[in-house]
This record gives structure tokens, C-alpha cells and sequence, in this order.
């Protein structure tokens, strides 16, 4: 056998491996090639879509200047004389009408007296110092004089004093001549470097470069002169650096690698955070409440202490600044019928500004119509006039009138600028009790009966059970200096501290006040706070100076366990002592939403058995043999004391805190008094729940509208068929009683087959049975959550 030598493979492989780089040297060639082409069309492209934009960027240009000159043209050709209101007017019409987005100033020049137009619109004249480059725009102002026309000149940024200056802008200075008469000239400031950025937003790729002079061909792609009028300056157009792209890329990759760590992060910060937050949220709330209540009792506390001369620049001051501060407002105004004063603050300053005397402004609609108003969307009332719009500038508004009995003095405006539905109803309420301050201070230089009337009112009315309280105990206090031997001057003077020791609770907001079930222990530390706002309020008040320490310390126990400084036995000012047994004492006699009157003896051991703990038992034992008296006095002052409000008022107020107001029902609360009582009478009764099963999912799925229908609906057959006694308890919970001996079962499946046919909802029934599944509230009410989750359960299996 021979074997020969084979050299077909080496060559194959050989072959192969110049056919390869063959292959790729042409692939790269053709990819080369391709993105040259690629690269020169684009760039030819990018060329040609350049001076297109740039003529498009001229033309839009040219067209936004030349229509404010013929704006202005319009504005005044029209004019075929003219008197100073007639031109104010046209100037009014002017404004109204040209865009304003980037005009940075606009003034009226009148023989070298400047008023600044735009965007103060005060009218206030203002000095020539103001300006910058003040001997420049005069000299414009007479070459446009001489030409009689419009000129728009290239210009550094005309701004006031202080104001950053602009790389580039335009000024239109444009004369008036009515009858060939000079009337003036009106100077525009034209931010053009903005105009232009925000024409060019639109052009992918580039960016623009302006200047006063040629640019440089330094990385320009395109390079432009625009002229109008005297106005030249130079547009240029360049690439954007790829660098940024770049780094925007990386970024994009970096964020992506942190997104896991983050997640891990953000779940161990919240798993903490919801361990902290409801201690967190309840002390914060406290102290939001007391800062708020504190900013309030404030302003109550200055207004009150202004003696005399209220009208006076410095009180009027000083109030709207209190006022800004109070409702966080930049804008505030008081606006005096007689004597004739307006004054507005503004940027930290009261100014005189004529709002008041403006037809169709706010403060004069409320004069005319002589009720307070509060309007969240200001700029589209119907009612106010376009000129007092742009001259106060707010978005909402509240106005409440100053008036006393029969005596109107003016109004109070408050204002923001910045947003809309910045005020609620409590807060024009507050304003409206402001007014009545400040219309009693104008009233009476010193506090007399009729003032101290309506202060009265205004504190008593907010709570019907308290009303008359304040002149029970100032006669209690009268009567029991009296007993002890104080002189006149100091039963007087103790009269005026039982007068207004409750003055405070004006500071106290009505959801605690009114609140007819337990307060929760921060609401009563709120509470507690009221003898304090009475010492702020009062402890300038001249006539009060000898007896403020009793408005404070009337809640002070004789054994030191009082409020609000803990004083103990003597510590305490006997004006203090002798009001904390009248004050009690008018609380014993009398019915509160929590316990009954006591009759004369009940209430004469009731304070025998406080003595030496809460009351200083000397005076207990010497006004003791009174007492009866005391009582006597007391229900006379009552029977004669005039109701502030219907008599219904009360059962009003209480469905605030007891009805549901989606659907009309009852709270749990309402619910678990009507059980109790029925316990009480150890009557027969059922008690039954519903509840939506899947509501959240149903709420998902359909919307929150539907999901609120179908609640109202369960409610609504619930009222049909059952009638009272029903609570909704959580977001889809119902729970209602059956009296008597009322199959429940059957009237649950009854009730569930309604409600599934006619809303198409299912629904979870069950129920308990007094006294056989418990015997009080708390019992019953376990026991039927925990048939419901068998329930459930059992739906799940």
C-alpha cells in the first residue's frame, strides 16, 4: 500500500481565511460607505431644515412685534381727542389686550415723568433713577417723537432697580399724538431672548445663541440678521454637544442598577415608618392645631388691645399685617366708609390703593350688598369687573363687612395671589368675627354695656348649653365678694373677670367645643387651653389689669391638681378662688349634654364635699348659709335670657357628629347610645349586619361614582325596610336593630334577596339576639364581628 501526501486541507483553510477577510474588508467598506452616505444626507438635510426654521423663526418674530404696533395703532387712532381719564381708559384697553408672556416692563413717560404700567399695576409715578440706562431711552423716546411712530430699538433689558439684567432685549417706545398734540410715550421692555427660546423649543438637535454683534463662526451651523425698525441683532443656530446624550444614557444605566437597592431600601423605611406614624401624626396634628389656635387667639389679643384711634395709619398697618400672617395671605385691605380711608398691604407695605370707590370691585359689591362673601375662583367672577381683576391680581378672595348693630363702617378683604380655593368657611367666619372687632373698636373708645353685649353673644353663641354661663358667673362673683366683705371697687372688678373668663374659648375650633361625647385626651389638653387664651387676649386691657390673674387661674384647684399652672391653697389670686366656685356652680345648676341639673341641695353638698380639694374651704364655709340664695339668683338671670338662635339648633348640630352624611344614616356612635338604652329598658331586640361583599374589588373595577351609588342604595332599601335605627359602620358596613320579637333570619334573607335583585350585589347577613349572644353593647358587638368572619370564612371554604 502507498501513501501519498495530501495537501487539500491546508489549502481549503487557507482559502477560506482570504475569502473571510475578503469579506470583511468589503463589509466594512459597504458600512463605511453606507454611513458616509447616511451622514452627508443627514448633514445636507439638517442644513436645509435650518434655514427653513430660521425664516419660519423670523417670520413668527416679525409678525409677534409688529401686532403689538398695531395693537397700539388701533388703540389709540381711534381716539379724536383726548382727556387724561380718556387716555387712563385707553390705556386700561391697551393692557388688557396685548400678550403679556414676555413683556417684561411697561411705562408711560410724560415730559420725563415715568409711571410704571406693567407688571405693578399701582399707577404709582415713580422716579427717573428707577430706570436703568435712563439717557438711552430718552434719546429713543425723541427720535420716535420726531418720526411720529413706533420704533422698536435693540436694548440691554430695561428693569427697575435691583432686577437682574437680560442678555438681550427689545424696547418698542411708541408716541402719542391726538390732534398732532404729544401726549406722551409708551415704553414696552420685550424680553426677547425668552420669545425666542421658547419659538426654537421646537427644533430637535440645535440650539440658538444671540447677540448684539456678529457671532463668531465658532461650531455655527446657521447664522442669521434680523432687523426691524432700529432693531438689530444676531440669530445663530449650533449642534448640541453629544456628550449630554451620552451622559443621559449612562444615567439611565446607572439608575437601572439602583432601582433594586432602592426598592430595598424604601420597604425597610416604610416597615419602620408605619411603626412611628401614628404617634408622629397625632403630635404633629396637636401641635398644628395649637400653632393655629395660637396665630388666631394673636390677632384677637392685638386688635383688642388698639384703645384709640383706630383709624390711624399704624393700627391699620399693624392689623393687616396680623391679618397676612393669620391666613397666610400676600395681599390684605381695609377699606373705611368714614372716615375715608383705603389701604391695601402689599410686599410688607400699606398703600392706599382705590379699591373701595371702583364700581364692580369686591369690597364694593359687599358694601352695596351688605353680607360677607368668600370667592375661591376670583378671576372668573362674573360680578367683578375685568380692571379690578388685573389690578389686584388674586386668584381668591374674602371679604367680610365691618358693621355693629346698625352702624356700617367699611369692609376687610383678604386675598392670594397664588392660588385658587385657598379659604374654607371657617375661615371667612373668623374674618367676619375680625370685622366685629374691629366695627366695636371703632364704636366705643371704651368697652361699654352694649359692647360687651355683643362680645358675649358672639362667644355664647357658639355653644347653646354655655349660653348665659358667663352672666351667671359674673353675678356668682359679685354676690360672693360680697358676702365676703370685698368693697365695691372689687366686687366691680371681680364682676368684670366672671364677664370674660371664657372669652378664650373663641380660640377653641367648634369640632371640640361642640364635640357631645368624651373628648379624647389631646382634646382636652386643647380644651384645657381656653383660661389661657383669655389671659392673652385680656392681659392688655387696661380695665381687666387688676383681676387678669383670676381669668387665668379659674380652673386652679385648691389641692394643686388644677390647670392650667398647678397652683396650690393660697398661691392662687382670690379673684381666681372665688371664680372657680361661681364657675362650678353655675355648671352644677345647670343641664350640659353630658349630665342633668342639680337641685339647690344637691348642688349646696356638692360643694361642701369639694371643699379643701378643688375649692379654698374658707369661703365654702362663710358663703354656705347663701347658697340657696346664690341658686335663686341664678334662675332668675336664666329665665330672662334672650335665645342667640332657633331652638332646633341644637338637633342640627348634633347630626353633625351623628349622621353619616353620604347616606343619611347613623354614626356608630348614635347606634351604641339607642343599644344601651334598650339594654336599659331590657327590651327585646336584634342586632344585624350587612355587609357588600368584594367592595373593593367592585370599587376597582367600576369607579369610585358606581361604588358610592351602590352604598347609597344598600342604605337606601335599608331605610325603606327597616326605618330607624341603622348605622353604616365602616366604608360597606351596616348594622342595624330589630325590636320586639322580629324573626331576624327571615328578615335578612328578605333583605339580602332586595338588595342582590335590585343592585345586583351580593351581601354577608348575620346577626345576635339580646340578652342570649350578650348582655351589653361592647358584648353584642363582638360577638356579631366575629359571626361575620365565620361567615366569611365559611365562603372561602
Amino acid at each position: 500500500m502507498k501513501f501519498t501526501e495530501n495537501n487539500s486541507g491546508p489549502k481549503r483553510t487557507s482559502i477560506l481565511i482570504i475569502l473571510g477577510v475578503f469579506v470583511i474588508i468589503l463589509t466594512s467598506l459597504t458600512i463605511s460607505q453606507s454611513l458616509r452616505l447616511i451622514f452627508y444626507k443627514t448633514k445636507v438635510e439638517v442644513e436645509r431644515q435650518s434655514k427653513v426654521q430660521m425664516e419660519l423663526l423670523k417670520a413668527n418674530l416679525a409678525n409677534y412685534l409688529k401686532t403689538n404696533k398695531n395693537l397700539l395703532d388701533y388703540t389709540f387712532s381711534v381716539l379724536p381727542e383726548v382727556s387724561p381719564n380718556q387716555l387712563e381708559s385707553a390705556l386700561d384697553s391697551y393692557l388688557l389686550k396685548v400678550q403679556h408672556d414676555d413683556i417684561r416692563n411697561i411705562f408711560f413717560v410724560d415730559y420725563n415723568q415715568l409711571t410704571l404700567l406693567y407688571p405693578h399695576i399701582s399707577r404709582t409715578p415713580i422716579p427717573n433713577s428707577f430706570v436703568k440706562q435712563y439717557d438711552f431711552l430718552a434719546k429713543k423716546i425723541e427720535l420716535a417723537k420726531k418720526l411720529k411712530c413706533g420704533i422698536y430699538f435693540t436694548a440691554p433689558m430695561l428693569s427697575l432697580a435691583g432686577v437682574p439684567k437680560n442678555d438681550l432685549s427689545l424696547i418698542l417706545v411708541y408716541p402719542i399724538f391726538i390732534n398732532d398734540t404729544y401726549r406722551g410715550s409708551l415704553v414696552e421692555s420685550i424680553d426677547i431672548a425668552s420669545k425666542l427660546f421658547s419659538i426654537f423649543e421646537y427644533i430637535k438637535g440645535l440650539s440658538v445663541e444671540l447677540s448684539y454683534y456678529p457671532i463668531k463662526n465658532d461650531g455655527i451651523y446657521e447664522l442669521s440678521k434680523f432687523s426691524i425698525d432700529k432693531a438689530t441683532f444676531y440669530i445663530g443656530i449650533k449642534k448640541k454637544s453629544r456628550l449630554i446624550d451620552t451622559l443621559k444614557q449612562n444615567i439611565q444605566y446607572a439608575t437601572l442598577s439602583l432601582v433594586f437597592v432602592i426598592v430595598v431600601s424604601i420597604t425597610i423605611i416604610i416597615g419602620v415608618s408605619i411603626l412611628l406614624n401614628r404617634k408622629i401624626k397625632r403630635e404633629q396634628l396637636y401641635i398644628k392645631t395649637l400653632q393655629q389656635l395660637n396665630k388666631r387667639i394673636e390677632m384677637v389679643k392685638n386688635i383688642m388691645a388698639i384703645k384709640e384711634n383706630f383709624a390711624s395709619i399704624s393700627n391699620i398697618e399693624k392689623a393687616l399685617k396680623v391679618m397676612s400672617n393669620v391666613f397666610e395671605t400676600d395681599i390684605a385691605g381695609i377699606f373705611l366708609d368714614k372716615p375715608d380711608l383705603e389701604y391695601v398691604l402689599k410686599d410688607g407695605k400699606a398703600k392706599q390703593i382705590n379699591f373701595f370707590k371702583m364700581e364692580d370691585s369686591l369690597s364694593r359689591i359687599v358694601w352695596n350688598r351688605k353680607e360677607s362673601v368668600i370667592v375661591n375662583d376670583y378671576q372668573s367672577y362674573s360680578f367683578v369687573s375685568d380692571k379690578a381683576k388685573l389690578l389686584s391680581g388674586v386668584k381668591s378672595a374674602m371679604c367680610a363687612l365691618i358693621s355693629y348693630k346698625d352702624h356700617s363702617y367699611g369692609v376687610i378683604c383678604v386675598g392670594n395671589t397664588k392660588r385658587p380655593n385657598a379659604f374654607r368657611k371657617e375661615d371667612l367666619n373668623f374674618l367676619k368675627l375680625i370685622a366685629s372687632i374691629f366695627a366695636i373698636n371703632m364704636y366705643f373708645s371704651n368697652l361699654d354695656k352694649d359692647a360687651i353685649e355683643a362680645l358675649l353673644n358672639a362667644i355664647e353663641a357658639r355653644d347653646r348649653y354655655t349660653e348665659g354661663h358667663s352672666r351667671r358667673v359674673w353675678e356668682y362673683a359679685r354676690f360672693i365678694s360680697e358676702i365676703l366683705g370685698f368693697d365695691e371697687t372689687y366686687q366691680n372688678n371681680i364682676y368684670k373677670a366672671g364677664l370674660f373668663h371664657d372669652v378664650g374659648k373663641i380660640g377653641i375650633p367648634d369640632v371640640i367645643l361642640l364635640k357631645p361625647t368624651r373628648l379624647s385626651p389631646n382634646e382636652y389638653e386643647i380644651m384645657k387651653m381656653h383660661s389661657v387664651f383669655s389671659y392673652e387676649i385680656l392681659k392688655h386691657v387696661e380695665m381687666l389689669s387688676s383681676v387678669i390673674g383670676g381669668i387665668r387661674g379659674h380652673h386652679e384647684r385648691w389641692d394643686g391638681k388644677g390647670y392650667p399652672d398647678g397652683l396650690r391653697g393660697e398661691d392662687i389670686p382670690i379673684e381666681a378662688r372665688i371664680l372657680a366656685i361661681a364657675d362650678s356652680f353655675d355648671a352644677i345648676i345647670t343641664s350640659r349634654p353630658y349630665k342633668s341639673a342639680m337641685n339647690v341641695e344637691d348642688a349646696k353638698a356638692e360643694l361642701i364635699a369639694n371643699a379643701g380639694t378643688q375649692f379654698d374651704p374658707n369661703i365654702i364655709k362663710k358663703i354656705e348659709p347663701y347658697v340657696e340664695d346664690m341658686y335663686r339668683l341664678g334662675k332668675d338671670i336664666e329665665k330672662q335670657k334672650r335665645h342667640l338662635f332657633p331652638e332646633n339648633i341644637e338637633e342640627i348640630r348634633k347630626n353633625i357628629f351623628f349622621t353619616d352624611w353620604l347616606t343619611g344614616l347613623s354614626t356608630m356612635d348614635k347606634l351604641e347610645r339607642e343599644i344601651g338604652g334598650l339594654i336599659i329598658d331590657n327590651a327585646a331586640f336584634s342586632l344585624c349586619l350587612i355587609d357588600v361583599v368584594n367592595f373593593s374589588k367592585i370599587r376597582f373595577e367600576k369607579g369610585k361614582a358606581q361604588a358610592v351609588d351602590l352604598i347609597v342604595g344598600v342604605a337606601n332599601i335599608l331605610k325603606d325596610n327597616i326605618g330607624e335605627c341603622i348605622a353604616r359602620v365602616n366604608e360597606d358596613n351596616f348594622i342595624f336593630i330589630l325590636k320586639d320579637n322580629i324573626n331576624p333570619k327571615d328578615r335578612l334573607d328578605e333583605l339580602r334577596n332586595t338588595i342582590t335583585s335590585k343592585l345586583g350585589c351580593s351581601i354577608i347577613c348575620t346577626y345576635v339576639v339580646y340578652p342570649k349572644d350578650g348582655r351589653t353593647t361592647d358584648e353584642l358587638i363582638y360577638n356579631i364581628r366575629v359571626k361575620e368572619k365565620e361567615v366569611r370564612r365559611s365562603l372561602l371554604l
